[in-house]
């Protein structure tokens, strides 16, 4: 990630010292900034407008205008609670503060791996997003110039470029349906992913792997010499199918000393699956009162039972979720330059209100970002 930031940036310092070559490169549609690459794909295409477009206007308004103020809604309703905390650990005792926001850092708050399936998961979403809009425009007679796609840090991006002189002089409600199409596309997308992920999710068998022991010489699996990688069938004959189960077991025997008897089977973990070496083992353990916990550090993994689409088709598609629903929350919320921050700019430039929207958009992005410094502390 940082060799790409760092090329972005010599790129951009190379450019900007021949000026001959980037004029020659903004005539091709090509433009550089500061960690931004662009490049125009061609002006938007003339559509004709249909019968019943006055129907679909109106559902489009609606619909996205219930849910900007949902999501809207929800944002703060996230935000409210964390920047509370963080004031009172200001001007009182220090607490902690929770945030319930994580900036996207590839091998710091998600793997690389991960990352891929987020990639693509973002450039869909981002692309729809796009698209969104340009329809609406074109509901409302607006000109669409141009459409392109582009690279933010390492981060995919689309934009449609609507006729500005336009889109100003269009009405409060052309302009809310506009804005507000694109977080709609995000929200459809969160909703179709949360739709197809549970039938996908229903073909992935999982498995509780003990994937290392405590350092605790004194912890009830050490003492027990418990194997790992291993999975764990079943403990004093009650199944154990995942973690919560292994939790709530642990938990009957919490107050008493006892002795576990651990039914396992040894296993290798090979790439995103756990296959079985040798056969099923049994393992005594004690466990004295007071102990809820057996110094194991364990996981759920896919068993060598599952089709491998399914693991990769699963993961895709919770990546869908979590993204989509993210871009809809963040460009509901007024962070300047999001379609939220164009909404409430407009509505509160309709009743003179302009300096309130910026006391609103700078709060905003000041305690955003002073909680996504926080939430990225949890990994450093």
């Amino acid at each position: 990630m940082v060799g790409i930031v760092v090329a972005e940036v010599l790129i951009y310092l190379v450019i900007n010292m021949m000026p001959e070559f980037r004029s020659k490169l903004e005539k091709k549609g090509v433009s550089i900034h500061p960690f931004t690459v662009l490049v125009d794909l061609g002006k938007g295409p003339e559509l004709v407008r249909f019968a019943g477009a006055r129907r679909v206007k109106v559902a489009v308004l609606v619909v996205g205008a219930v849910n900007f103020a949902a999501l809207l809604a929800l944002f703060y309703w996230l935000l409210i609670p964390s920047v509370i905390s963080l004031i009172r650990s200001m001007f009182t005792a220090p607490a902690q503060v929770t945030s319930p926001f994580v900036p996207v850092i590839p091998g710091v708050t998600v793997s690389l791996h991960a990352f891929l399936y987020l990639l693509l998961a973002a450039a869909i979403g981002i692309a729809l997003h796009e698209v969104f809009h340009a329809l609406a425009a074109y509901l409302d007679g607006l000109k669409v110039e141009a459409w392109g796609a582009g690279i933010l840090f390492i981060f995919p991006l689309a934009y449609v470029r609507l006729n500005e002189e336009r889109l100003a002089q269009a009405s409060l409600k052309s302009k809310v349906r506009v804005f507000s199409a694109g977080i709609l596309a995000n929200t459809l997308l969160f909703l179709l992913a949360t739709a197809c992920i549970q039938p996908v999710i229903a073909q992935i068998t999982t498995a509780v792997v003990v994937v290392g022991l405590s350092e605790d010489q004194s912890a009830p699996a050490v003492r027990a010499g418990l194997l790992t990688p291993c999975i764990i069938l079943a403990i004093n004959d009650t199944p154990i199918k995942s973690v919560n189960d292994l939790r709530e077991v642990l938990s009957r025997y919490r107050n008493v000393n006892t002795t576990l008897l651990l039914k396992v089977v040894p296993v290798k973990i090979e790439g995103e699956v756990v296959k079985a070496t040798s056969g099923v083992e049994y393992f005594r353990v004690f466990k004295e009162s007071g102990r809820d916990k057996l110094g194991v550090y364990i996981t759920e993994l896919p068993t060598e039972e599952t089709p491998s689409y399914a693991i990769h088709l699963g993961r895709f598609l919770y990546w869908l979720q979590i993204v989509n629903i993210s871009l809809a929350m963040l460009n509901a919320a007024p962070l300047y330059i999001t379609d939220g921050a164009r909404i409430i700019a407009e509505l509160l430039r309709r009743y003179n209100l302009e300096h309130f929207n910026k006391v609103v958009q700078s709060f905003t992005v000041a305690f955003t970002i002073a909680l996504l410094l926080i939430g990225l502390m949890r990994f450093i």
